[in-house]
């Protein structure tokens, strides 16, 4: 019975470490993606640089799997107020961003359809917005988004 206590506490402990972990890193085909800095200054570093020129608060908030690349959407936020997004794509050449997008909803409903990665979400005057993400291009209502 000791013996399985034992084991039961190390297996507690590593689940909750790698709990911890998660939210701050994640795998991609190119390599691991990690969150690092403090509260507000956070940046995603992927081998060794800075992804983002400006800190922030950022965080992995949903992969994709293609069968080409790793799409991971994140949030990104320099306040309390507003939410926005991006898209980084993790491919055997790398990582890269898609502009920053968003209407400041922090609760986007984010569907995938085919290659396509769908987020609607509303605007402060609560019309409802779509961005589209597909083979690299994001567009907001139709319109491709630089």
């Amino acid at each position: 019975m000791k013996k399985q206590l034992i084991a039961l506490s190390i297996i507690i402990m590593f689940n909750s470490n790698a709990h911890a972990d998660d939210d701050k890193s994640m795998t991609t085909r190119a390599g691991k993606l990690n969150i690092v800095g403090d509260f507000q200054q956070e940046n995603i570093i992927f081998k060794g640089r800075k992804l983002f020129k400006e800190d922030g608060s950022y965080g992995f908030t949903q992969k994709f799997t293609f069968s080409d690349r790793d799409v991971i959407l994140t949030s990104s936020s320099e306040g309390a107020s507003c939410q926005l997004w991006t898209f980084l794509t993790a491919n055997n050449k790398g990582v890269y961003q898609s502009p920053i997008f968003g209407t400041c909803d922090d609760g986007p409903k984010v569907t995938k359809d085919g290659e396509k990665i769908i987020l609607i979400m509303n605007n402060k005057k609560n019309k409802k917005i779509r961005y589209t993400f597909e083979n690299n291009y994001l567009l907001e209502n139709g319109k491709s988004i630089k």
